[in-house]
């Protein structure tokens, strides 16, 4: 027979779980802002969206296609940077064929680009009018990546942080997503995020993963 006082410590222990779920859910309702291809608000319940605000940083997130164009979800680069300052001397691949020649060139975007790289995509994204009203896309950084993850996203029993699958709904099966930050261990690394639970390694340069854009400063 459970005794008066572990009732109490029982319920006490409810409500302040509850208490908890309602404060993260009223976080996950206004930590993001679902926005229109001009950039404009929308209802937190609308159904299709181009681009997400994040309101406690400011930064604004690319929304994934589910359309085989240019933005699908599905789509995957390797790693491209000419910029010395950022690639630590190492540039990374223009397209897994360089390094897989049986893969046909193009291929893992599906053919929407000449080659299938990180910095293409940003390029081309913006030089056809960018999105959601904005032309100036770019990579994120590891730091950036790390900001969309949130113990809130996960369930209660997971010890790991989740996207918010709420605003950012169109993931692909592997959710490894690039940044823009070389590893300074081995320059022929980057930084990558796993959404899924939360974790961030570096792979190399010439391996396929998804990209998600982002504007704001980092």
């Amino acid at each position: 027979m459970v005794s008066r006082g572990k009732k109490i410590n029982i319920l006490t222990h409810a409500l302040l779980l509850a208490s908890t779920l309602s404060s993260l859910s009223a976080w996950a309702e206004t930590a993001f802002t679902k926005l229109d291809s001009q950039g404009k608000p929308l209802p937190m319940f609308a159904s299709t969206w181009d681009c997400v605000k994040d309101n406690k940083t400011g930064f604004i997130w690319e929304e994934k296609t589910s359309d085989h164009g240019l933005r699908d979800k599905d789509w995957t680069y390797t790693w491209y940077d000419t910029n010395v300052s950022n690639n630590g001397g190492e540039l990374g691949y223009q397209d897994r064929h360089h390094v897989v020649s049986e893969i046909v060139q193009a291929s893992t975007c599906g053919q929407t680009l000449a080659q299938c790289n990180t910095a293409l995509y940003v390029q081309t994204v913006n030089q056809q009018g960018g999105i959601c009203g904005f032309s100036d896309w770019q990579l994120p950084t590891k730091a950036q990546l790390a900001t969309l993850l949130s113990p809130a996203n996960a369930t209660a029993t997971e010890q790991t942080q989740r996207i918010n699958t709420q605003y950012f709904s169109l993931l692909p099966s592997n959710t490894w997503y690039w940044s823009s930050t070389t590893s300074q261990q081995d320059h022929k690394y980057a930084w990558l995020f796993y959404f899924d639970y939360g974790k961030a390694d570096d792979h190399l340069k010439f391996q396929n993963f998804a990209v998600r854009l982002v504007r704001g400063m980092p």
